[in-house]
């Protein structure tokens, strides 16, 4: 059965076996990431695992090539951070993997080419607000085919930079490609951020109107194409059910932000959640959180870590 080890990480060996050997347990494999430099000095993370699938972190500690385990937090901390950016992208590779196939022409312009027509069979009848509501869906369509090609183009990027960390010709993180990935992964989580906002933002602006507006009978005559008219509800349907799934997922989230960042914008409100998708949350908070969840639940010297 082959072992499932996480991404730059290698078997824990030399002076390393007995650094980590106080904070194992028999039911636990162990292994250590390649050489994180700071102020000129080289550590290296150790950690525990599962016994087969070395994916997921158990217990973590810093310690010199010399073996000797680093108790200063302020020095794990930083060993963390290059580590936990290469794990949120392996986190996320199967949501990098699918988008880099939701940026094509044909997936996006047939949409945006029947609601447009549609939308020019109506507009003289229509009210302001209603023509309001249908332009400002017309350019949600828009945004979403623009923010997929963008997302296709630059998950790749991340993709080929986590292949790159698999195969670096030398046992040291390289700082060069370090940064080349964080500002990919931050420009990643951007994207993702702004595509789901301009989702919600839909839902107040338009959404709601355009699905009365189609199921208005005196319209619907008007539209003559049935197969564009059930192809557009569909499409509606279908963004409010993610939308709600999104939801619920950013109320977790921005719970967590409270608790790990302590990060309060009050209660929560979709516009709220809008403003904070494009002006606050960033590869750097969720990043802030991460570390602070692993001192405090895997960092091998905290008193309050899950594993024991």
């Amino acid at each position: 059965m082959s072992v499932q080890r996480f991404v730059t990480f290698e078997p824990i060996q030399g002076v390393f076996k007995k650094a980590i050997k106080p904070y194992k347990s028999w039911r636990e494999g162990s292994d250590m990431s390649q050489k994180i430099e700071i102020d000129g000095e080289y550590y290296r993370l150790l950690r525990t695992t599962r016994i087969i699938n070395k994916q997921r972190f158990r217990k973590v500690v810093v310690c010199t090539e010399e073996g000797h385990i680093v108790e200063d937090e302020a020095i794990t901390r930083r060993c963390l951070r290059p580590i936990l950016n290469i794990t949120y992208a392996e986190k996320n590779k199967p949501d990098l993997q699918f988008l880099l196939t939701q940026g094509k022409k044909e997936q996006h312009e047939p949409m945006i080419t029947a609601f447009k027509q549609i939308k020019a069979r109506l507009e003289p009848i229509l009210s302001y607000a209603e023509n309001e509501a249908m332009a400002f869906h017309l350019h949600y369509l828009k945004e979403v085919y623009r923010i997929q090609y963008e997302l296709s183009k630059i998950s790749r990027t991340v993709l080929t930079n986590l292949n790159r960390f698999k195969s670096m010709s030398t046992d040291v993180y390289s700082d060069e490609l370090m940064e080349q990935h964080v500002e990919a992964l931050s420009v990643w989580c951007h994207l993702k951020d702004e595509s789901e906002a301009i989702l919600h933002e839909d839902g107040l602006r338009a959404r709601k109107e355009v699905m009365k507006i189609m199921r208005n009978y005196e319209y619907l005559k008007k539209i003559r194409d049935i197969d564009n008219y059930f192809y557009i509800i569909d499409d509606i349907k279908g963004s409010n059910k993610v939308s709600k799934r999104f939801i619920r997922g950013s109320k977790e989230g921005r719970n967590l932000f409270k608790e790990w960042l302590d990060f309060d914008n009050g209660d929560f409100t979709i516009e709220k959640l809008i403003y904070e998708l494009r002006h606050i949350y960033s590869l750097k908070m969720t990043i802030d959180m991460d570390v602070n969840i692993f001192m405090e639940k895997h960092w091998a010297l905290s008193s309050n870590r899950r594993f024991k």
